[in-house]
């Protein structure tokens, strides 16, 4: 890579600390990076370094970071340093990664690739089970058998992420039993007590019964997941595990592939995660790994992370470049120096935790206030930021962070009482959102419209347009009259039950029966889209305030079915609400929050990692809350470094975490705390704000403040105001089509309909596949295997591999029954015929499923002066690119550089003029995805392909047999007319100019929800 102007600026603005890690390119290196010191622009340096300085290439550069927020962030820096092949580059999770390995070498991976995953509901369901079967008197209790169920799987989950399989469970046990049977001190030998056991050692032995009952469930947890072809979250990582260590050829091919790893956020990572390090870069003595990570900030024990693999790295390479990061360009000194201090009492390797110096000079002291109770609390920090966010200060710059989700509600109320606009980061439980509480009472009563609880709670979604005086007096009548629900709301009205509306009861019956027999008939996503379309509740969504947060609760609500359908594929309703009752009765149902948009994030501490904020409040710091928090685990043994070990420090734990909140901020830091809790229960100021010197802290006078609020009863009751961002919020519009990019798909939803596109695409509106979609996917899936299996075997595998993929691919889909049957005829119908038509033809000098990344088109310069383009868009004052994207489905190498791209159909075959859009009734979107295939190509790369052809492949035979591909040449000014329509569409897209248009279809279903679109003028 030649070297660029912007790295050298770049790289000259570096400390010489930050330049010798960028510098040190080869061998082992270990960075400890303080917060604020710039650890996500030397990793984004030294990648470009390695590429300026070493014979390699971007795809032999693997970065694995802690989460997606890190990786998004590292390859858009890098983008600005490197352009496209920014997008060549191996930067992902490490679950990402593993999820990448087993995508690529499904071959190597069988019980991943032919199982399906477990969900969270049957996970808990399976651990019940086996309780109920084998005797487990300690971890069942006659009184509650179900007790310790959530605490099981915690425990089975944390082994995983510490590499520890059942097996190795079981014998860790067996020798810390026969350890305690060898200790002789365990007996009291003199006194009345003699022969008997000691209390401390009777509690041992109580640990290690429990335990033992543990091992035996994660056997019988993981036979039966084998049983079922099953598979859970964690094994991912664990399948990668085992597939390196005991393919010795696979891991070789991987050794060679990544020469330069680097991992982020190291003291975070868990064992099993830390394999995965050690085993690619085992194959030289001095690897070139370079590990970036701070002690100080290891705050995600309770996942698995184990801070002995940070520590570990010195001993395990002596030989280590080892560079401290001292030079703080975040906080003031003030800040550095309370945090410090905090952390001298902690307990930890002293060396790897430099005292930080602040460039911004010493700044103003920590404030620190507190309240009668949390509402107050919440109140102040919701006045103050109005105060900062009126004195000029970006909402986007303050940040209130609190310990754990539950702490956020006393904010939200504080906050919608408001107008300042903020953001919820953290997750809530979604299933007490009052919308999908509507929603799941439609689902509820459907099910069961015999149930007059269900039907009473129906009554009043708001989306059914009951008036609520209706509602009280049908369920009234039918309590005096003893007269079920479901008969009354069947009947005509009786004549002594005025209603306002009495056309709506029977109207909702006649819609429930209806329902109830699609969720008998349909699959289960067929079913939600069908009971949200026509009940009206999408509508309804869109039109309330708040709109864009209520779609994206939704869209998370549909999710937990989604992962339901992805391991019961034939899942219906039924199971669908026995599932959701499961997550409720364990508690583990998470999601929602608010769209990330302009205003105040709040936030758990864990959840702020790696952010920072001018101003930053935090919240509840009071003792048991931030400090001084007693260790619950239900599992201990000493003879494993994991969260299951006795060794855990949670005070140390704690530390770190208000450690990383303190440090998120730049200027300001405000620590505030109950003095009671709703009980009146008297509350003490976290032991952290004890440790801190009082001449260091400032006490904020908040009588005045105090006597306002005592008195005014307006303030805590004033109605709600702020009720989130909505579907016309440009800045979120314009944002989110530049990250998700343009593909050839989008537009030409764009061009058959803007607000297909827009609800589609851009607002992303849950909808599930229809049954010609998914039948395609299925085809699309099956060539993949099969041309993949050919290149590999380097011959033909036949018309059975092909068909016995195409089943196996077709027991993956999320069908009904019945569309499940039809797609199997039309596979086994129309592929043996295709594979007999073409086979002896193919051309195998392929590649299937080719991901183009990276091309970027320079956008109309006066887009920026365009009083419709949003400014807060636009990146230090420039125009960002607009990013293309898309997947070829095969491309056919024809002789060196020339390439001719192959896109299959599985609908019925057109001719040469309706594809190329010169019939009556064709818009020509098969050609113009030839065309775009072209325009991606000979962007990408610096254009190393020469697309001369495209060819459209029908996988179906015309109605008398015959099987059809259509062949076209395509022009460098077809790719040039399709940029000015990719680009003028993009401008309309930026600009809004499509807000007012509507498509030409009569009963276009996304142009009528336009009309429900709240406007944000």
């Amino acid at each position: 890579m030649p070297s660029s102007p912007a790295f050298e600026k770049r790289y000259h603005e570096l400390n010489p600390a930050q330049k010798a890690a960028v510098d040190a390119i080869e061998g082992p290196v270990m960075v400890i990076a303080g917060p604020g010191t710039g650890k996500t622009e030397i990793l984004t340096l030294r990648i470009a370094n390695i590429l300026l300085k070493a014979d390699t290439q971007p795809e032999n550069i693997l970065a694995l970071t802690f989460t997606e927020g890190g990786a998004f962030a590292m390859r858009k820096r890098l983008a600005e340093l490197m352009g496209a092949r920014a997008y060549k580059l191996n930067i992902h999770t490490f679950h990402g990664f593993c999820n990448e390995l087993i995508s690529r070498f499904p071959e190597r991976f069988p019980r991943i690739v032919g199982g399906t995953p477990i969900t969270d509901a049957d996970q808990l369901l399976l651990i019940e089970e086996i309780l109920e079967t084998r005797a487990f008197p300690l971890l069942r209790p006659y009184g509650d058998p179900t007790h310790n169920v959530k605490k099981i799987l915690s425990a089975i989950q944390a082994l995983k992420r510490d590499a520890v399989s059942d097996k190795a469970f079981a014998a860790i046990i067996r020798e810390e039993s026969e350890q305690f049977a060898a200790t002789p001190e365990r007996f009291n030998e003199k006194g009345p007590h003699k022969g008997k056991m000691k209390g401390v050692w009777m509690r041992v032995e109580e640990r290690i019964a429990k335990n033992e009952e543990l091992a035996r469930i994660f056997a019988a947890y993981e036979e039966r997941l084998a049983q079922a072809h099953h598979y859970d979250y964690d094994d991912m990582i664990v399948e990668a595990v085992r597939a390196l260590k005991e393919d010795g050829d696979f891991l070789l091919m991987l050794q060679e592939e990544y020469q330069y790893i680097l991992a982020d956020e190291h003291q975070d990572v868990n064992n099993a995660q830390n394999s995965v390090l050690e085993l690619l870069s085992g194959f030289h003595e001095h690897p070139n790994l370079f590990i970036v990570g701070d002690e100080k900030q290891a705050i995600f024990r309770f996942q698995g992370a184990s801070l002995e693999n940070f520590t570990y790295f010195r001993e395990r390479f002596p030989d280590v470049t080892l560079v401290s990061l001292t030079e703080n360009y975040r906080s003031t000194q003030h800040i550095l120096d309370r945090a410090h201090t905090l952390m001298s009492h902690a307990s930890g390797d002293r060396e790897l935790r430099k005292e930080l110096r602040a460039q911004s000079g010493e700044g103003a002291r920590i404030r620190i206030a507190a309240f009668p109770d949390a509402d107050a609390e919440a109140a102040f920090v919701a006045s103050e930021a109005r105060r900062l966010v009126s004195e000029g200060v970006s909402a986007d710059e303050i940040a209130v962070i609190y310990r754990q989700n539950d702490d956020a509600a006393p904010l939200i109320r504080a906050l919608e009482r408001d107008e300042t606009p903020f953001s919820l980061l953290s997750e809530q439980h979604i299933l007490d959102d009052e919308d999908i509480l509507a929603l799941m009472a439609i689902l509820r009563a459907v099910e069961d419209p015999s149930n007059d609880d269900a039907l009473g709670r129906l009554l009043f979604v708001p989306c059914l347009r009951i008036p609520p005086i209706d509602a009280f007096r049908l369920m009234g009548y039918a309590a005096d009259r003893r007269i079920p629900l479901s008969r009354l709301i069947e009947m005509s009205t009786p004549r002594d039950l005025p209603l306002a509306d009495p056309a709506r009861p029977p109207s909702l019956a006649r819609l429930l029966h209806q329902w109830g027999s699609v969720a008998k008939r349909r699959s289960l996503l067929e079913t939600l889209d069908i009971i949200i379309a026509e009940s009206g509740f999408l509508e309804y969504l869109i039109q309330e305030s708040g709109s864009l947060d209520r779609i994206e609760r939704l869209e998370h609500f549909l999710d937990i079915a989604k992962r339901l359908v992805a391991s019961k594929r034939r899942g219906v309703l039924a199971d669908f609400l026995r599932h959701i009752d499961v997550l409720l009765a364990h508690g583990v149902v998470k999601g929602g929050g608010r769209t990330p948009l302009h205003g105040i994030r709040l936030m758990t501490a864990h959840k702020s990692k790696g952010l920072e904020f001018t101003h930053v409040f935090v919240v509840g710091v009071f003792d048991g809350h931030w400090g001084g928090r007693r260790a619950h685990s239900s599992f201990r043994t000493t003879l494993v470094d994991s969260p299951l070990s006795g060794g855990d420090d949670t005070e140390g734990d704690e530390r770190r975490l208000f450690y990383v909140a303190l440090t998120r901020a730049k200027r300001s830091v405000t620590l505030t705390y109950p003095r009671a809790k709703g009980d009146g229960k008297e509350l003490h100021p976290s032991q952290f704000t004890a440790e801190m010197d009082p001449a260091h802290l400032e006490e904020i006078d908040i009588a005045s403040w105090e006597k306002r609020w005592g008195e005014g009863h307006h303030l805590r009751h004033a109605p709600r105001k702020n009720f989130g961002p909505e579907l016309a919020e440009r800045t979120f519009l314009a944002k989110r089509f530049l990250e998700s990019g343009f593909s050839v798909s989008a537009l030409n939803n764009y061009l058959a309909c803007p607000w297909q596109y827009f609800f589609r695409n851009l607002v992303r509106l849950p909808e599930s596949q229809e049954k010609f979609a998914l039948y395609g996917t299925v085809v699309h899936e099956t060539l993949e295997a099969f041309f993949r299996r050919w290149k590999e075997a380097g011959e033909d595998p036949g018309v059975d591999f092909l068909m016995e993929r195409f089943r196996f691919f077709m027991e993956r889909v999320p069908a009904s029954e019945g569309d499940y049957r039809d797609m199997l005829a039309k596979g086994e119908k129309a592929l043996p015929g295709y594979w007999k038509t073409y086979h002896a033809k193919w051309n195998t000098n392929i590649q299937c499923e080719f991901k183009v990344k990276g091309v970027e088109l320079d956008l109309p310069p006066e887009l920026a002066s365009d009083p419709a383009f949003p400014p807060s868009v636009l990146e230090d004052g420039k125009l960002p690119k607009l990013l293309l994207r898309g997947t070829v489905d095969k491309l056919e190498f024809e002789g060196g550089d020339r390439v001719n791209v192959v896109d299959y159909k599985t609908a019925q075959p057109k001719s040469r003029n309706e594809i190329e859009g010169k019939t009556k009734n064709s818009e020509g979107d098969y050609k113009r995805q030839l065309v775009f295939y072209k325009l991606l190509l000979d962007l990408y790369d610096d254009g190393k392909w020469k697309v001369e052809t495209g060819e459209i492949d029908f996988i179906e035979p015309d109605k008398s047999g015959k099987y059809h591909k259509e062949k076209f040449p395509v022009t460098k000014e077809e790719v040039e007319e399709l940029k000015g329509v990719v680009l003028r569409s993009a401008m309309d897209i930026l600009t809004f100019a499509f807000w007012e248009k509507h498509c030409e279809e009569e009963e276009c279903r996304y142009c009528q929800l336009r009309k429900s679109i709240r406007s944000c003028d």
